[in-house]
């Protein structure tokens, strides 16, 4: 069964390879967009809906969605454990 984060994507022709390129006061992080979606997938169920519930809205308003996903992708990045 096909999810329903892929269909969107695939949908609205996003780029699965592209890259968000995101600064912290460390270091510079690269997310890919299927990071972001696999990230996405491994969150529990009820956050998967307020998301989608979300990308709806903006892809109603003919919002830029790809604003929204480079914000789960610094959400990505804060969520991995600090390198020393």
């Amino acid at each position: 069964m096909t999810h329903w984060l892929s269909i969107f994507l695939e949908e609205r022709e996003i780029d699965r390879s592209a890259i968000f390129r995101l600064e912290t006061e460390e270091t510079v992080h690269f997310v890919t967009m299927e990071t972001v979606e696999a990230y996405i997938l491994s969150l529990q169920l009820r956050m998967q809906e307020r998301i989608k519930a979300k990308l709806l809205e903006i892809d109603h308003y003919d919002g830029n969605v790809m604003l929204f996903f480079r914000d789960i992708a610094q959400g990505v990045v804060r969520s991995q454990p600090a390198l020393t």
